[in-house]
């Protein structure tokens, strides 16, 4: 018998392995293995629609929308300077108040000022949402 040598040896045994791992590709392409699988996944959350998706065709329903939005800030900000005004209005008396009557604070001034803290805070929310 011949002898084989190890480089010859070896050459040929990884040939060997090339083509049995060829072989076992091809059958699991064939018979539809995990390459050839699409997998589609539903969507797992739920969303809401897109607003540009919704208005994207009907120019009508957009332009009503941004008209609502504008009545709506339109409204926010009369709020605004009115509750500001009546924060002015409010610290004048207290201010008045005070200077007549050396500098004492009376039950009429604190509750001016429990007005004014509770005008602040609304009018710190509103400007908030805008």
């Amino acid at each position: 018998m011949r002898s084989v040598s190890d480089k010859t040896l070896r050459l040929i045994v990884g040939v060997a392995l090339l083509m049995g791992a060829s072989s076992c590709a091809n059958t699991a392409h064939a018979q539809g293995g995990p390459a050839s699988q699409v997998v589609i996944l539903p969507n797992p959350t739920p969303r809401p629609a897109d607003p540009h998706d919704t208005f994207r065709d009907d120019p009508v329903l957009r332009a009503r929308e941004q008209q609502m939005i504008a009545l709506k800030r339109a409204k926010m900000h009369a709020k605004v300077v009115s509750d500001a005004r009546d924060i002015l209005v409010l610290a004048q008396q207290i201010r008045d108040h005070r200077s007549h009557q050396d500098a004492t604070a009376t039950g009429s001034d604190l509750v001016g000022a429990q007005q004014i803290e509770k005008l602040a805070k609304q009018v710190k929310e509103n400007t908030k949402v805008q």
